[in-house]
């Protein structure tokens, strides 16, 4: 069967199969479709019939039910009264009653009758000859009213009375159904009414009168047409052709509405697929096509108003969606069977397709098999031999006489029991390990084999035996012994190589211990003569010297810190190599900083008279808790590189922070228009000691660390640093770093500019669309420059003189200029110089509202009141401690120029006997500075010594300042722990010294209450009211922007004083400590140090509420003083102004 089926299927091609389907689905559509279309025709005709023949028998008993009324009335003696009345002179004969009499009681039949039917809609006896009403009742609105004799009409002309007339007795006439009329006219709103008349005759079979009952149409129709399918329509006709009813209103009661609206006017008609169906078509829209079904009822026995034609009518819209619908079942259902055959079919060419593979792979399997290298024989459950290849048996030549030997012919080759061990674990699903024989293959050597087993499975998943591969392991046996050989000899070379790694690894640790020692050592022993020679220049520069000698001094001056520069660019590197580097977090406003370091740097810009620009609008932060230090170092080293690197065009420095869940990142981008860098040197950039090419170096020289350091730096302060640069276009170097979102301190932007109108003119676009986005960040508004209030002009703009030649440009014209190279102009409101900082901007035009934005509640005093607190340490005895006398006689400089009294020693043994000598003088030394690193007692040893009394018990707990060249990690840690109070670093800044010794300087007074102490008020009464080199100083010489700030003092003073002044006699505590912060801030600004510490003392008391009685005499003073500041503003503007 299977090879007549295989057969078959090769017999069969594909192209003869496909044909045969073919033809087979082209004769299943040709025959469903037909039986489709029947089935659809079959069902129209059987909806369209079931619907005539119902509403054909409903309207059939309708009318019987109701001709039976008119046969019931026919019989009741109040129709023959009359009939006999009338014929005997008005009187009936039998007993005597009148035609009044019987006219009264058949209306009361008539009413009766109406009462209780209440489609009745009129009654009426009318004589046979005259056409008179002799009776009717009429029923109006609910009422049933019979009609008096005055109101009786003449029906003669009427086709029902007509028609009447000519019907035998009993003879039933029903009239179509039309509109009811009053006298000829139609009445509104309109009546469907349907007549039913009978003629009556009498004894003598004379026809006197007609019996008319008019029936309510209305309930008819409406019982007739409810109940229909919406997709079918049932149409009423007359005998005419006139509609009665249509599913158009418009077309209902066409005969008395509209009597050219027929059904022959309006359709044509033309057969259809099944008998006794018409296909009806409107004429005016051959789209509008219906199938229809018609047939006729007789009503009644006239032959000309006798028929109602009644027509059922399906949209042939319909029918094509029922035809639809039942070609998508047919067709869907054929569908189905025929991807059910087709799967079947498919099924069956796979099953023939795979056979013929799987014997052509069983045959190519048996031919591999067989052509093995290894052995392979198959046992059954029985440990019957069913299966082996050549190679089984040449390897155990027993095979060789026929399938079906037991496994007893290969029991010697094996261990006991082997075969039958191996079958029971197969049949347990258990492991069966390698096993391990050796053969003798006659006189040859002996070999070795490895008897491996594999399970086989059956479809149930049972065990049918199992296959047992023999491999000839006798080379690999050979080649583990040679790789064991070699593995032992490898063994050993590679404990011999890891004692050689070891030993260098050791060595490398101590180089670098070496290394870093040597470095912490030869950078105190650089520091020490450094720290000498900036000392040295610094007091010698304090002399009167020739401007000769003054440009020697500078010159010393920039070599000295450029190679202080270069050693701490080394220690860096050194200290992030060792891993010893920390960073000092502190909080720091970054706005500052950066305002701070692009300015600093900004004169090497301008003397290159570069565009050299700073953007941090996008800074909303104006605390960050990080490393300032390293951060400045980082921006230093970008800023002079880009600086130095660029000949033409500008440096841009681009500034933002970045909210990212909880950290807050700062991106600094400086951009700049310089050499670029080559693609192909780009892995040069950050390499330490490493420049793009060796004519970068000579043109520009340098060390190629400053990157390198930048690059680690940022790493370690977690972040990173990137750039872009095309050669001869310029580089861009972007720097990220992120700072901890719970210790910042946000920017709360304010409306600062709000109402304000300004104008802007620069030939940069770099600075004008700086500007642009500053007036909008802070609502402010750019208008033209005749509506604008402030005109702010780049002092590069071509039209800077017809400004400066306006009317009003001193009171609307702010000039940004170049301070090196620009002429400050005259006739303006102020001048800025660049780089700006945009809140000098913001606070020309609203300085209360910027001084709240950026919060300068937290004044630092001016530097002039910092010189004055200095003068403090007068008289003070301070103790220096320092091998080098170079550095002894700097320490002395510094000192003895603010006062203080140095006593000096050269080691630690010569501290100890000083200061017992000073005990004995009972000399009130202030503080030791103690340098850390000296023979015979170094700094660590000396403070251990001093605060266990070997100093005295006097100076046991006196102020000990480390000095030391030493930068490494630890060294403060280790000062701190030794019981040193306070540390700095060589070479000594001496504002900061001064700064360390006047803290403890107070702190010392005051313990101790000296009598000598000099307080903030002592210094107010020895200050000059108005110190501008202080002001100038802050504002780096810019005297155009301190005497712009002047003289919006001037202006801006009196209103803040009134306003100060009503506020106190108000006793508003929140407003005057307001306005005295506005006052102080502003005072700070331009240098009256007396009124700024008087404004501050109010601001206090107002904080604290004390009230009108502390106010007044501080208000008053600060009045006295306000008067001195604007004497001094004013003599300032003299000196100018001549």
């Amino acid at each position: 069967m299977h090879k007549t089926l295989t057969l078959l299927a090769r017999q069969l091609s594909v192209p003869f199969i496909l044909v045969v389907l073919a033809v087979a689905l082209i004769s299943s559509l040709f025959f469903f479709e037909q039986k489709i279309q029947r089935e659809a025709q079959e069902s129209v005709n059987d909806a369209l019939s079931e619907l005539l023949v119902s509403k054909k028998q409903y309207l059939s008993e309708y009318i019987k039910s109701h001709s039976d009324f008119l046969y019931f009335l026919l019989e009741t003696p109040p129709i023959q009264g009359v009939s006999s009345a009338q014929l005997n002179s008005k009187i009936e004969p039998i007993d005597d009653s009148s035609l009044a009499l019987w006219k009264t009681r058949l209306s009361t039949t008539f009413q009766s009758m109406m009462h209780t039917y209440t489609d009745i809609r009129q009654l009426r006896l009318i004589d046979g000859v005259s056409g008179d009403e002799l009776v009717r009742v009429d029923r109006f609105g609910g009422v049933v009213k019979v009609q008096p004799a005055a109101k009786l009409q003449n029906k003669a002309s009427k086709e029902y009375f007509l028609e009447t007339l000519k019907l035998t007795e009993r003879g039933l006439y029903v009239s179509q159904i039309d509109l009811n009329k009053e006298r000829g006219a139609i009445v509104y709103p309109i009546e469907p009414t349907l007549r039913f008349a009978l003629p009556v005759y009498n004894d003598n079979n004379v026809l006197f009168s007609v019996l008319v009952l008019n029936i309510n149409a209305e309930v008819l129709l409406t019982n007739l047409y409810s109940d229909i399918d919406p997709a079918l329509h049932l149409l009423l006709l007359n005998q005419s052709g006139h509609f009665i009813y249509h599913s158009n209103a418009t077309m209902r009661f066409s005969k008395d509405l509209n009597p050219d609206m027929t059904w022959q006017a309006l359709y044509s008609q033309a057969p259809w697929f099944v008998r006794g169906l018409s296909l009806m078509t409107l004429t005016k829209d051959v789209q509008q096509q219906f199938i229809v079904k018609e047939d006729f009822l007789r009503t009644s026995s006239s032959a000309q108003y006798g028929l109602i034609k009644i027509a059922t009518a399906i949209p042939v819209a319909q029918y094509t969606e029922i035809l639809f619908e039942k070609r998508v079942s047919t067709y869907g259902l054929l569908f189905v069977f025929s991807i059910i055959f087709i799967t079947v079919l498919v099924i069956i060419w796979f099953y023939f397709k795979n056979s013929q593979k799987l014997i052509a792979t069983q045959s190519e399997f048996a031919d591999i098999i067989d052509g093995a290298a290894g052995g392979i024989i198959g046992f059954n459950t029985k440990l019957q031999i069913t299966s082996f290849n050549r190679a089984a048996q040449n390897f155990f030549p027993e095979l060789k006489r026929n399938i079906g030997l037991g496994y007893h012919a290969l029991e010697h080759y094996m261990s006991d029991n082997y075969f039958t061990d191996t079958l029971e674990l197969v049949s347990q699903n258990q492991t069966v390990k390698p096993l391990e024989i050796s053969l003798q293959q006659g006189d040859e050597r002996a070999i070795a084999l490895e008897l491996t087993v594999s399970p086989i499975r059956g479809t149930d998943t049972g065990s049918q035996g199992f296959a047992l591969f023999v491999t000839d392991i006798t080379a690999q046996n050979t080649a583990k012994e040679k790789i064991k050989h070699n593995n032992a000899h490898l063994e050993q070379q590679v404990a011999e190589r890891t004692a050689e790694l070891e030993s260098a690894k050791k060595r490398a640790e101590e180089a670098s211990n070496i290394k870093s020692s040597f470095i912490s050592s030869i950078s105190h022993e650089m520091r020490t003569p450094l720290n000498g020679i900036l000392g040295t220049l610094n007091l010698v520069s304090r002399e009167t010297v020739t401007k000769q000698q003054q440009n020697y001094l500078e010159m010393m001056k920039t070599s000295a810190q450029t190679l202080t520069s270069l050693i701490n660019d080394i220690l860096d590197l050194s200290k992030i190599e060792a891993g010893k580097l920390e960073l000092d977090c502190e909080l720091f406003d970054p706005i500052t900083l950066l305002e701070h370091v692009t300015s600093s740097i900004g004169v090497k810009a301008h003397e290159k008279h570069l565009d050299y620009q700073l953007d941090a609008l996008e800074v909303d932060y104006l605390g960050l808790f990080g490393d300032s230090s390293r951060l400045k170092q980082v921006l230093y080293n970008l800023l002079s590189n880009a600086i130095k690197f660029t000949d033409k065009g500008g440096v841009y420095v681009v500034a933002k922070t970045v909210t990212d869940n909880d950290r807050i990142w700062l991106e600094v981008s400086v951009r700049d228009t310089g050499v670029g860098i080559s693609k192909n040197n780009y892995d040069k950039l950050f390499q330490a000691f490493s420049q793009e090419s060796a004519s970068v170096t000579s043109q520009y020289g340098g060390t190629g660390l400053g990157l390198s350091i930048c690059k680690q730096l940022c790493k370690l302060m977690g972040g990173d640093i990137s750039f872009s640069s095309v050669k001869s276009r310029g580089s861009e170097f972007t720097l990220r770093l992120p700072y901890p979102v719970s210790s910042a301190k946000p920017l709360h932007v304010m409306p600062v500019l709000s109402g304000s109108k300004l104008y802007i003119e620069s030939p940069s676009s770099e600075f004008f669309q700086f500007l642009e986005k500053l007036i909008v960040r802070f609502s402010g508004e750019l208008t033209t420059k005749e509506e604008a209030k402030y005109w702010l002009i780049d002092s590069q703009s071509s039209h800077l003189n017809l400004h400066l030649q306006h009317d009003e440009a001193k009171l609307r014209c702010c000039v940004f200029y170049d301070a090196l190279h620009c002429q400050l102009p005259e006739n303006i409101l102020c001048s800025i110089a660049k780089p700006i900082r945009y809140l000098d901007v913001l606070a020309l035009i609203n300085q209360e509202q910027t001084h709240i934005m950026f919060d300068f509640i937290e004044y630092s005093p001016p530097f002039g009141q910092a010189s004055e607190l200095y003068k403090s340490l007068a008289g003070s005895i301070v103790m220096v401690v320092d091998d080098n006398q170079i550095n002894l006689e700097v320490a002395k400089g510094m000192l003895s120029a603010q006062g203080v009294d140095v006593l000096t020693a050269k080691s630690g043994i010569d501290l100890l006997e000083k200061l017992n000598i000073a005990a004995e003088q009972s000399l009130d030394i202030m503080a030791i500075l103690m340098d850390c690193n000296m023979p015979l007692m170094d700094g660590y040893e000396a403070t251990e010594s001093v605060r266990s009394g070997k100093g005295t018990d006097q100076y046991a707990e006196i102020p000990i300042i480390a000095m030391t060249a030493g930068t490494m990690s630890g060294e403060r840690e280790r000062c701190f722990a030794i019981g040193m109070n306070d540390y700095i670093t060589k070479p000594v800044n001496p504002d900061r010294l001064f700064e360390i010794l006047v803290n403890y300087s107070q702190g010392a007074e005051l313990d101790s209450s000296k009598s000598d102490y000099v307080s903030i008020s002592d210094v107010l009464e020895e200050k000059s009211s108005f110190n501008v080199d202080d002001a100038l100083d802050r504002m780096q010489g810019d005297r155009a922007l301190y005497a712009m700030i002047c003289e919006l003092f001037v202006a801006d003073a009196p209103s803040k004083f009134n306003d100060l002044s009503a506020s106190i006699e108000a006793c508003a505590h929140d407003r005057v400590k307001q306005v005295a912060h506005a006052i102080r801030g502003q005072a700070g600004d331009i240098g009256a140090d007396n009124l700024y510490l008087l404004a501050t003392e109010l601001e206090e008391c107002a904080a604290a509420q004390q009230g009108s009685a502390r106010y007044t005499p501080l208000y008053k003073k600060m009045e006295k003083e306000l008067i001195f500041v604007n004497q001094g503003i004013k003599s300032m503007q003299h000196v100018q102004a001549s």
